[in-house]
């Protein structure tokens, strides 16, 4: 990958609404299918146009996207593939707006509202490549000047302060005050809240927690912006693969604590 393709993926932050946002997706990093792999960083390579938040549909439906990316958006509900995470975003949100959880209503909102720029809803990465799974790596990810291997590209994304800067200037953003932020991700505490806490220095405070259910390896915060409290909720997974996926039981009380606190 050459220098110029690799900065056309670090200057893409995510989908959604990053102005006023209701609730925010801050994950490590984007997932991607090996089963088509090259073809959706060729497609990202000629799409991404220097945006750094555009919208999810409209971007995995585009007739140049990879089948992998397209099959989320091929099919209008009832017929609308679901996709694990998003599933869980979508119980969240709706959740969080005291709606209906069930199968049919998290499918709607996954083909009609997740992501929108013009929605309630932020996914963003803290990392710029998408990839299969985090131990992913090919010498084609490769940039000469800037890393070289799985291990170069985790340490060279860590201290990136352009990177890190687009994802300041979107936090400090006055209007940006959501109700709450989910980190999320195998390694979400230890990537993303040094991050929050030493980088963007957010003064994140602890809370105490009433009559949710409390994984112990979550870690609940909140952040004190412009008046404003805003939630902060880190959990090692959302809707991972091998089982490791929030069920929605969990989901739902979450969004319903969101919403009363």
């Amino acid at each position: 990958m050459t220098t110029q393709e690799f900065e056309r993926f670090n200057n893409f932050l995510g989908y959604g609404n990053s102005v006023n946002p209701k609730l925010v997706f801050f994950g490590l990093e984007e997932g991607a299918s090996e089963n088509d792999y090259q073809d959706n960083i060729n497609y990202r390579i000629d799409a991404l146009n220097g945006t750094n938040v555009i919208d999810l549909a409209d971007f995995h439906s585009a007739e140049d996207a990879p089948d992998s990316m397209r099959r989320w958006f091929e099919n209008q509900p009832p017929e609308t593939n679901i996709q694990r995470t998003w599933t869980r975003y979508c119980s969240l949100m709706l959740a969080m707006a005291n709606l209906n959880t069930d199968l049919e209503s998290r499918r709607e909102y996954q083909f009609n509202a997740l992501g929108r720029t013009n929605g309630e809803t932020l996914l963003v990465e803290r990392y710029p490549l998408p990839r299969p799974t985090h131990g992913y790596w090919k010498d084609d990810l490769n940039v000469d000047g800037l890393f070289t291997s799985l291990d170069g590209y985790l340490n060279y994304s860590i201290g990136d302060e352009f990177r890190a800067g687009l994802l300041i200037d979107m936090l400090q953003q006055e209007t940006f005050c959501p109700s709450a932020i989910v980190i999320h991700g195998a390694n979400a505490v230890r990537g993303i809240m040094p991050f929050l806490n030493e980088i963007a220095n957010l003064n994140l405070q602890p809370i105490p927690l009433a009559g949710l259910q409390n994984p112990e390896s979550w870690n609940y915060s909140i952040w004190e912006k412009n008046g404003k409290v805003i939630k902060l909720i880190f959990m090692p997974f959302i809707g991972g693969s091998r089982g490791a996926s929030i069920n929605l039981e969990t989901i739902n009380s979450l969004g319903d604590w969101i919403r009363g606190y």
